[in-house]
């Protein structure tokens, strides 16, 4: 079996680094095979994010959104594809006052932002069973890379830039 663990002389110095540059240490938690998530507040109310770098939206589950009384656009902004089967669905966006990424300890907020709303049941993520009902949301490559991201998969640390 592979196996890739950090290398602790090496990941000591560059964590130091990361912090003296404003960067944000964010525990990452498994949840099935290869995959991860944090811990997030939407406009104050906490759930569990899916980390995905190959989503490029940031987008929240419809249910969830209409929970915390969201307003969507009428108009769909655009679809979004999944793998295999899963075909397509379709995007709407959101205004939200205040992301903030990560758990009690340390966390970045981000404030005043547009993300995508869709139906993530068809992806097995959101509400109902058989599904990861404590995901609501999925953290795409839009955040994660204006928020300078890196992904220290062995670790399972999510480090994130301060704006």
């Amino acid at each position: 079996m592979f196996r890739c663990d950090p290398n602790p002389t090496l990941a000591t110095p560059i964590r130091h680094l990361a912090r003296e540059r404003g960067f944000v240490e964010i525990d990452l938690e498994p949840s099935g095979l290869f995959v991860l998530t944090c811990n997030a507040r939407f406009n104050g109310t906490a759930t569990k994010i899916l980390v995905d770098t190959g989503a490029s939206a940031t987008i929240l589950d419809q249910l969830f959104s209409d929970r915390l009384r969201l307003p969507r656009t009428e108009k769909r902004e655009r679809a979004v594809r999944g793998v295999g089967r899963i075909g397509a669905s379709w995007i709407y966006s959101t205004e939200i006052d205040a992301l903030e990424i990560g758990g009690a300890t340390d966390s970045v907020a981000l404030t005043n932002l547009t993300i995508g709303v869709a139906d993530l049941s068809r992806w097995g993520i959101a509400e109902g069973p058989k599904r990861a009902s404590d995901i609501q949301g999925v953290l795409g490559i839009d955040l994660l890379s204006s928020n300078n991201a890196v992904i220290e998969y062995p670790a399972r640390k999510l480090w994130l830039k301060r704006p």
